[in-house]
C-alpha cells in the first residue's frame, strides 16, 4: 500500500540531481520542482507484484535544462511518464528514460497529510 502524504522525489540525471515534492493520495499525485515543473498524475498498486504503476504528466517550464542536460525551448514543454516502481517503504528507487537518456530516481515518503 502507498501511504497519502508528502513525498521527496530526487531526479538524478547527467547533468545534475533535481528534487521535487509530491503528494500522494487516494490514486492521485500532484509534485512541484524548483525549478517549475508541474507534474499530475495517477497510480494504481499491483498488490501480487509490489509495484507502484503510475501515469504522470510533467510540464517544465521554457528554458530549463533538464537533469538529462537538454533544454527546453521558449515555450512549456509536457512530458508524459508512464511505468512501474517498487512501493516505497519508506524509499523507491528506479529508472526510467528521458528522450532516450538515463534518469535515477528516488522516492522517500516524509509525513502523512494533515
Amino acid at each position: 500500500m502507498v501511504k497519502d502524504g508528502f513525498y521527496r522525489v530526487f531526479f538524478d540525471g547527467a547533468e545534475y540531481t533535481s528534487t521535487s515534492i509530491f503528494v500522494f493520495r487516494g490514486g492521485l499525485l500532484v509534485g512541484y520542482s524548483f525549478q517549475g515543473s508541474e507534474y499530475n498524475g495517477t497510480y494504481t498498486i499491483d498488490p501480487v507484484r509490489h509495484l507502484v504503476k503510475f501515469n504522470i504528466s510533467a510540464t517544465m517550464s521554457p528554458g530549463i535544462t533538464l537533469v538529462t542536460g537538454q533544454t527546453i525551448g521558449a515555450q512549456p514543454a509536457t512530458v508524459k511518464l508512464e511505468g512501474e516502481a517498487p512501493i516505497p517503504n519508506p524509499t523507491s528507487r528506479f529508472s526510467f528514460e528521458l528522450a532516450g537518456k538515463p534518469v535515477d530516481v528516488a522516492v522517500h515518503y516524509i509525513r502523512p497529510l494533515l
